[in-house]
């Protein structure tokens, strides 16, 4: 995931970032349902670290 962990530079500052994926891939059917679960997924590649992907 070291892809994920990026520096932008700018003329007046250098900006860190990191990236957290939830994924889902399975078909769900209703948006809604797919959102929730991908939330679900987000929550948990926060809470589990920096540079995280949770499928």
């Amino acid at each position: 995931m070291s892809a994920y962990e990026s520096k932008l530079e700018t003329t007046d500052a250098t900006i860190c970032f990191t990236v957290s994926i939830g994924l889902v891939e399975e078909d769900l059917g209703r948006f809604e349902d797919l959102l929730k679960v991908a939330d679900e997924k987000l929550y948990a590649a926060k809470t589990g670290g920096r540079n995280r992907l949770v499928r």
